[in-house]
């Protein structure tokens, strides 16, 4: 309900906090000594996931002009699920280099939140006015 509101101000601020969040989430889930850190930790998660499901695409959506919307979404969410695919394939290599240790690797995810953090800010969000279609 929040994140609908966000104007072009806001959004990328508000998708790096999600994404800090999500890193300290990830991270307190790590190294979580009670049942209560592991519950608070799974908040900030959620918020970076809800955040992840939301605003690039916004972003996506007020970058386009109307013309072949359908094609650039499903391009889009083809450069989410391959970078899934990725990772997935990835962790069977990852994670016995980490020790077999899970915590290890939600550091591992803690990180990357926290490198996807900064690197909304290197998106370029071009708003399109509803004059601006031709």
């Amino acid at each position: 309900m929040i994140l609908q509101k966000l104007n072009d101000r806001i959004r990328k601020p508000a998708y790096a906090l999600g994404m800090i969040l999500g890193a300290l989430g990830f991270w307190g889930l790590s190294v979580a000594p009670t049942k209560l850190w592991s519950f608070i930790a799974f908040i900030g998660i959620g918020m970076c996931w809800v955040t992840i499901n939301s605003i690039p695409f916004t972003i996506l959506t007020n970058a386009l002009d109307g013309k072949h919307d359908g094609t650039y979404m499903g391009l889009f969410n083809c450069w989410i699920c391959f970078p899934q695919i990725v990772a997935s394939v990835c962790s069977f290599a990852l994670y016995p280099l980490l020790g077999n240790y899970m915590p290890h690797m939600l550091t591992v995810a803690a990180v990357l939140a926290l490198i996807g953090a900064f690197a909304v800010y290197v998106v370029k969000e071009t708003s399109v006015e509803k004059g601006d279609i031709e």
